[in-house]
């Protein structure tokens, strides 16, 4: 039975995972600091100034349903620039 996870777990399994950008990979360390003092208190921070997101390797749309390990397996964490550069290719 797959797990319902909160986009909170899934950055930290990503984070887990690996502290480097998915796409450029250069370290995520001042980003992930970010990502933490906004979880901390996210009034005092707009979600907007950080630079870290979540890229799925294989675009959605290209891939079919499937389960939960597939599905987490095709995330990858990035700097929000450069998953804003990447084309659904």
């Amino acid at each position: 039975m797959n797990r319902r996870y909160s986009k909170k777990d899934i950055y930290e399994l990503l984070w887990e995972r690996s502290k480097l950008c998915g796409i450029c990979g250069e370290e995520l360390d001042q980003e992930w600091k970010q990502y933490q003092e906004w979880r901390k208190n996210p009034k005092l921070h707009k979600r907007t100034n950080i630079n870290l997101d979540i890229d799925h390797k294989i675009p959605k749309s290209k891939l079919s349903r499937g389960d939960w390990l597939r599905y987490i397996s095709n995330l990858q964490l990035t700097h929000k620039s450069c998953n804003n550069k990447k084309a659904n290719n």
